[in-house]
C-alpha cells in the first residue's frame, strides 16, 4: 500500500471513530429520556392510587354527614363523586373519563391493574352499604331481591348504625390493602427499570471510551508501520545509487580502452553506442529515483506534521476524559498515563513513567495490582469492572471501577495492558440509597441530570442552530461550506441584554484538527461574551488569545494552534457596532459603497510580535449591509484560470449582490463559487456571515 493511500486510510479510521463516539453519546441521551419517562409514569400511578383512596374517603365522609344532619347537600356531593369516578362528569382537569379507564391508559401490568381493580371493586361494594344508609334516611328499604321497593318510616338511627359500626370500618380497611400492595409492586417494577437503564448507560459510556483508546493505539501503530516503509524505500534507493557508481567506473575504464585501441574503434563503435544508451537509461532512472526521493521526503515531512498535530489533539482529548487512563508494558512499567491518572500520585509525568506500582504505592496494594496484571498477561484475558473500595487522605470512602485490557502485536504476542479507572462513588451510593426511599429516587434523578449535562457540554461544541439565531436577527444569511465533513471554521451568535454579538472564525487547519480547535474556540468565546465586565471586543480577543496560549503552552511557543476571527457586537439601543479582528476584516456596504475595517495582523495564538487587538467603534445607519468572513472563498483556485479568486474580486462580488434580498445573496454566492471552482477540489473551509441592519 502506498504512503498516500495508507495515510488516507488512517484519516478515514479516525473519522469513523469520531462518528461512533457521537452515535454513542446520542444513545446515552436517549436512554436517559426513557428513564425520565418511566419515573413520570410512576408519579402518575401514585396519583391514581391516591385518587382511589381519597374518593373512597370522600364518599364515607359525605354519607356520614348526610345521616348525621339530613342535609341533602351532602347527598348531592356524594353522587357527584360517583359520577366523576365513573366518567359521567368531567374531572378537575376537564377530561371526562372513568377512573378505571385512566388506570388502563397508564399501561400497568396485569397484576398491578388487578390490584387497583380489586380496590375499586371493594370501594363499589361499600357504595351499596352507603346506599342502604341513604335510603334508610328517606324511609326506603331493600326487598329480598335487593331492590329498594319497601316504604316505611325513615330510620335515622339505622342509617347512623350502618355508617359507624365496626363492620363498616373493617370493610373500609379492606379497600386500602390492595392499594398498598399496588404501591409495593410499582416501586419494585420502577426500581428494576431504573437499574436496567443505568446499566445500559454505563455500557454505552464504557464502549465509547474503548473506541477512543483503540483509535489512539491505531494511530501510534500506523505511524510505526509508515516509518518502517519509508526506511525500506531509502535502503532500496541507496542500492540503486551504488549500482550507478559501479556503472560510472565501468564507463571510465571503457574510455581508457578507447584511447589504447584506436585500431578497433570501428569494430567496437556499435558496442560503445549500445553501452552509452544503457548509461543514458540508467541516468534517467537515477534522476527519476532522485525525484521520487524528494517527493518521499516531502511526504514524510507532511505526515510527521499531521501525526504530530493529531497526537497533540488526541492528547488534549484524552486528558479531558472523565476517567483515569494508563498503559503498561509486559514488565508492568508505566509507558503512558493521562493527566487525571498522574495527579493521583504526582503532578509531573516523569514521576510514574518507567516505574512500577511498587515504586510509589504501598507494597501490599502494589503486590495485589501486579498479581492481577501478571494473571491478565499470562492468560491473555482482559478483566472488566474490578470494583474497589478506597479511603482518601481525609478518611472519606470512595469507590472505583477498573478495566484492564490486553493489547497484542500482529503475531498475537502480548505487548502490554491498557487500564481505565473510573470513579463510581456517586453511582455506587446512588444505587445503594435507591432501594431505601422515594427521596433517594429524587437524588438519583439529579445524578442522571448531571450525566445529561456532561453530554450537553459536548453538544455545546456544535454550532448555534439557525432556529435560535432567528430569535435575535431577521435579515441575515450564513453561507457555510466546509472543505471536509468537519469544518475548521465556526460562527457564533448570541444576545446578552441589549447587545447582539456575532463572529466568524477560521481555526488552524480543517477536518479533524480544525474541528478540535472549533470546540475550544466556541467554548472560550461563549465564556468571554457572557462576562459583562468586558467592555469592548478588543479586550475580548486579548483574553481569547491568552486562553489559547495557556491551553497549548506545554507544546511550546512554536506550535501554530489558534484561529483568525472577526468579532462584532451591536448595542440595540444606541445602534453602535464594536468590531475587533485577528486577520479577518469587517466589510460594511452603505449606499452601494464598500467600507472596509482592517483587522489587527495578529492571530489568536502564539505569535513572535504580539500587539493588542484594536477595537473599532462604528455608528450604524439604517439598511447598512454587514459582512464578516473567513478566507476560504478568496483562496479558492479556479478551474479555468488556475489562480485564486482573490480578495479584490470578492469585494467586487459583495458590491454586485448587495441590492439583492438578503435571502438570495447566499444562493448567488454559492452559484458563483461552484462555477469558479469547477472540477477543482475545494481549497479550504468557507464561511460568510451577512446581515442587513434596520432600526
Amino acid at each position: 500500500m502506498k504512503l498516500n493511500t495508507f495515510s488516507g486510510t488512517l484519516f478515514t479510521v479516525i473519522i469513523i471513530a469520531l462518528i461512533i463516539f457521537v452515535v454513542f453519546i446520542t444513545l446515552i441521551i436517549r436512554n436517559q429520556f426513557e428513564l425520565q419517562k418511566s419515573n413520570r409514569t410512576q408519579q402518575k400511578s401514585y396519583i391514581i392510587a391516591e385518587e382511589l383512596r381519597k374518593t373512597s374517603d370522600d364518599l364515607t365522609r359525605y354519607c356520614r354527614s348526610y345521616v348525621s344532619t339530613g342535609d341533602t347537600i351532602w347527598e348531592n356531593k356524594y353522587w357527584e363523586v360517583i359520577d366523576i369516578r365513573n366518567g359521567k362528569k368531567p374531572r378537575p382537569d376537564g377530561h371526562t373519563i372513568s377512573l378505571r379507564d385512566t388506570m388502563k391508559n397508564l399501561g400497568f401490568t396485569k397484576i398491578e391493574f388487578d390490584k387497583l381493580k380489586e380496590a375499586e371493586d371493594n370501594s363499589n361494594s361499600l357504595v351499596w352499604t352507603e346506599k342502604i344508609a341513604f335510603n334508610a334516611m328517606k324511609g326506603i328499604f331493600a326487598d329480598s331481591v335487593k331492590k329498594f321497593t319497601i316504604s316505611r318510616k325513615p330510620d335515622a338511627e339505622m342509617a347512623c348504625r350502618i355508617m359507624f359500626d365496626k363492620k363498616y370500618h373493617d370493610d373500609k380497611k379492606t379497600i386500602m390493602k390492595p392499594i398498598d400492595d399496588f404501591i409495593l409492586m410499582l416501586n419494585k417494577r420502577t426500581q428494576e427499570t431504573t437499574e436496567k437503564f443505568n446499566e445500559k448507560s454505563f455500557n454505552l459510556i464504557f464502549i465509547t471510551l474503548i473506541a477512543i483508546v483503540l483509535t489512539l493505539f491505531f494511530t501510534f501503530f500506523s505511524f510505526f508501520i509508515m516509518k518502517k516503509r519509508i526506511n525500506k524505500n531509502i535502503k532500496e534507493l541507496k542500492e540503486k545509487t551504488k549500482k550507478q557508481n559501479i556503472l560510472n567506473q565501468k564507463l571510465f575504464a571503457n574510455s581508457l580502452e578507447i584511447d589504447q585501441r584506436n585500431i578497433e574503434i570501428k569494430e567496437n563503435e556499435f558496442k560503445i553506442k549500445q553501452q552509452y544508451e544503457e548509461l543514458q537509461i540508467t541516468k534517467e532512472e537515477l534522476q527519476q529515483n532522485n525525484e521520487e526521493l524528494r517527493t518521499l521526503n516531502e511526504d514524510i515531512i507532511i505526515q510527521k506534521n499531521i501525526i504530530s498535530n493529531n497526537n497533540k489533539q488526541l492528547e488534549i482529548l484524552l486528558n479531558n476524559l472523565p476517567a483515569h487512563i494508563f498503559f503498561k508494558n509486559t514488565k508492568l512499567e508505566y509507558i503512558l498515563a493521562n493527566k487525571s491518572f498522574r495527579k493521583l500520585f504526582a503532578d509531573k509525568e516523569k514521576t510514574i513513567i518507567g516505574k512500577r506500582d511498587s515504586d510509589f504505592l504501598n507494597q501490599e496494594i502494589a503486590k495485589i495490582y501486579e498479581d492481577i496484571d501478571k494473571e491478565i498477561i499470562n492468560s491473555k484475558k482482559s478483566k472488566y469492572d474490578i470494583t474497589e473500595k478506597h479511603t482518601n487522605l481525609n478518611n472519606i470512602e470512595y469507590y472505583t471501577s477498573t478495566s484492564k485490557i490486553i493489547y497484542t502485536d500482529d503475531n498475537g504476542n502480548v505487548i502490554g495492558i491498557i487500564g481505565i479507572v473510573r470513579d463510581i462513588t456517586e453511582r455506587f451510593l446512588y444505587e445503594k440509597k435507591l432501594k431505601q426511599s422515594n427521596e433517594i429516587i429524587k437524588k438519583a434523578h439529579k445524578d442522571i441530570t448531571n450525566s445529561i449535562n456532561y453530554a450537553k457540554t459536548i453538544q455545546q461544541a456544535l454550532l448555534i442552530s439557525k432556529k435560535l439565531i432567528d430569535n435575535y436577527l431577521n435579515d441575515y444569511f450564513i453561507f457555510n461550506k466546509p472543505k471536509d465533513r468537519i469544518s475548521g471554521d465556526f460562527y457564533y451568535v448570541n444576545k446578552i441584554g441589549k447587545d447582539i454579538t456575532f463572529a466568524v472564525a477560521d481555526c488552524t487547519g480543517h477536518g479533524i484538527s480544525g474541528g478540535f480547535l472549533t470546540m475550544l474556540g466556541i467554548t472560550y468565546l461563549h465564556e468571554i461574551v457572557k462576562n459583562k465586565k468586558i467592555d469592548n471586543n478588543g479586550k475580548a480577543l486579548d483574553i481569547l488569545r491568552e486562553r489559547f496560549k495557556n491551553t497549548f503552552k506545554e507544546f511550546g511557543s512554536n506550535n501554530n494552534n489558534g484561529l483568525d476571527i472577526a468579532l462584532c457586537s451591536i448595542d440595540t439601543e444606541t445602534n453602535i457596532l464594536q468590531y475587533a479582528g485577528a486577520y479577518n476584516p469587517l466589510v460594511i456596504i452603505r449606499n452601494n459603497e464598500l467600507i472596509e475595517y482592517k483587522a489587527t495582523r495578529n492571530p489568536i495564538g502564539f505569535y513572535p510580535k504580539e500587539r493588542k487587538f484594536k477595537n473599532n467603534i462604528i455608528k450604524l445607519q439604517n439598511n447598512d449591509l454587514i459582512y464578516i468572513f473567513s478566507d476560504g472563498f478568496q483562496d479558492q483556485f479556479g478551474e479555468q484560470e488556475n489562480k485564486k479568486f482573490s480578495s479584490r474580486k470578492f469585494k467586487e462580488l459583495l458590491i454586485n449582490i448587495n441590492n439583492l434580498p438578503i435571502e438570495e445573496q447566499e444562493n448567488k454566492l454559492n452559484n458563483i463559487f461552484m462555477k469558479w471552482k469547477g472540477k477543482n477540489n475545494q481549497t479550504d473551509d468557507i464561511l460568510i456571515f451577512g446581515m442587513k441592519f434596520k432600526f
